[in-house]
């Protein structure tokens, strides 16, 4: 029920409740979090011995059992940590606006990258923008981690972004040989702490880290097999090879899966779109995963649907997704049984203005 994306499916089952007494426990997020939704308790659970921060309880991030007893009125709920026993409002919706930027390492700062045109970078001016959503004053102290090839002036970030406000801070970047190849370039490191300025408490504070990339203006990929240049591989359940101008990927069980990492070593962010134009003869749909330097492992998060069609036609498709990081690998699953499936081209670049992301895939 929760994200920019809800699981219809949920809200189907939502329906089918309405008007009878229940409470949602829900997991996978390894957070504490406590909301009234429908008139009904909803709770995210935190870890049992889990990945865990263990930031500690204001921030829902421990190690708990929730202890649930039926009494006649109702289920009554308690939170036993290691040491203490809460409430089931251990942490509420208040607080969480509070805490989730700190859990999140600061993303309360989505820098883009210094875009470059050529190979080569020499210096750049760039502006940083912190934004703070809650309803307390929040104070950014970063500094720049120093970089083997590049200097920033300045190199210390001290900025008060006012409540539900905007803060910036200009940047100058310059090579400090005077020029350097952007091939393998390493991003500029922002470290620092995160600080929400209450008058009646201590100060609610937590570290961050970003990096701020260096990287060539991206354009598009293009691959057309009319030569065998690698870039394409089997990855699992499937046999791949290039012939008479295509990509010919024989499934021979029902997960098959096509892989490249020749994707340009670009920095995306945004929406992009994987267009390709294919020919299946056997089961129909499908997805597109991909991994990025910060988040290299592949995960629904990190995948769409491809929607194939198995009807022995060529079609063009195109899947628009959203990213935020260096590419690092594409992932092409083109449908669910074993069979011929006939590719054409595969490009990917950035989507056109005004096109929405797929929802991703739903685990």
């Amino acid at each position: 029920w929760q994200g920019a994306n809800p699981n219809p499916g949920f809200a189907a089952i939502e329906k089918l409740l309405a008007g009878r007494p229940y409470t949602v426990f829900a997991g996978h997020r390894h957070t504490f979090i406590y909301e009234k939704r429908n008139n009904r308790d909803y709770i995210d659970l935190a870890t049992a011995g889990g990945d865990s921060t263990l930031s500690g309880e204001i921030y829902g991030s421990l190690d708990q059992i929730t202890w649930v007893a039926m009494c006649a009125d109702g289920p009554r709920i308690s939170n036993l940590p290691l040491d203490s026993i809460y409430g089931n409002d251990l942490v509420g919706e208040a607080r969480r606006h509070l805490t989730a930027p700190l859990l999140a390492k600061g993303r309360v700062l989505d820098p883009d990258p210094i875009r470059v045109a050529g190979s080569r970078f020499e210096s750049a001016e760039h502006i940083l923008t912190f934004r703070n959503a809650s309803d307390l004053p929040m104070r950014v102290d970063g500094r720049f981690a120093a970089h083997p090839k590049l200097a920033v002036q300045p190199e210390a970030i001290e900025i008060v972004v006012p409540p539900g406000g905007v803060g910036r801070q200009a940047v100058k970047v310059h090579a400090a040989a005077g020029s350097v190849a952007l091939d393998k370039l390493a991003p500029l490191n922002l470290a620092g702490r995160l600080s929400f300025l209450a008058a009646d408490t201590e100060p609610l504070s937590g570290d961050f880290a970003r990096v701020v990339p260096v990287a060539k203006t991206f354009t598009t990929e293009r691959w057309d097999f009319d030569a065998d240049d690698g870039a394409w591989k089997a990855s699992h359940d499937c046999q791949a090879a290039v012939r008479d101008g295509m990509l010919m990927v024989n499934a021979t069980a029902i997960n098959p899966a096509i892989r490249t990492d020749a994707v340009g070593a670009c920095y995306a962010t945004g929406v992009l779109e994987v267009r390709l134009r294919a020919r299946s003869h056997t089961g129909r749909g499908g997805n597109i995963f991909w991994t990025t330097d910060q988040d290299p492992v592949e995960t629904g998060d990190k995948g769409v649907p491809l929607r194939l069609k198995a009807d022995g036609e060529w079609h063009d498709y195109a899947v628009p997704f959203k990213v935020d990081g260096y590419l690092r690998t594409l992932r092409v699953d083109p449908g669910s049984q074993p069979g011929l499936i006939e590719i054409d081209w595969i490009e990917f670049h950035p989507a056109p203005p005004g096109v929405k992301p797929t929802a991703t895939i739903q685990y």
